[in-house]
């Protein structure tokens, strides 16, 4: 995936039919939000987008919807990607506290002050 040595995040808030989905740089800048389907098709679409970034994703952290979110986790293992599940219930304090402007911020946030693999 490299390219650049930005590290960026994806965060997804998953459901049954449409996902959507923001990649941020180390910043929280929106370098890309837009949604996909549920389906392998639209995991497909995401995969062309986050190669088209051209940058490294440093971590994935999904919003999981009932079990809506266990097709895309998986999927997107297999494509050996770092994948979190992150509970929007715990993080609204996180936004709330750090001032952040939409619910997908928290990823750069987590990207930048947690380890990750």
């Amino acid at each position: 995936m490299g390219g650049s040595d930005v590290m960026l995040s994806l965060g997804i808030d998953a459901h049954e039919i449409i996902n959507y989905a923001e990649i941020q740089d180390s910043k929280a800048n929106i370098l890309w939000h837009g949604r996909f389907s549920s389906v392998r098709k639209g995991f497909d679409e995401l995969i062309d987008r986050i190669e088209k970034s051209n940058n490294n994703i440093a971590g994935m952290f999904i919003n999981p919807t009932g079990n809506h979110h266990l097709p895309l986790k998986h999927f997107l293992g297999k494509q050996e990607f770092n994948v979190y599940m992150i509970d929007s219930r715990k993080t609204v304090y996180l936004r709330m506290v750090m001032d952040l402007n939409t619910e997908f911020a928290g990823c750069g946030f987590l990207v930048r002050n947690i380890p990750l693999p």
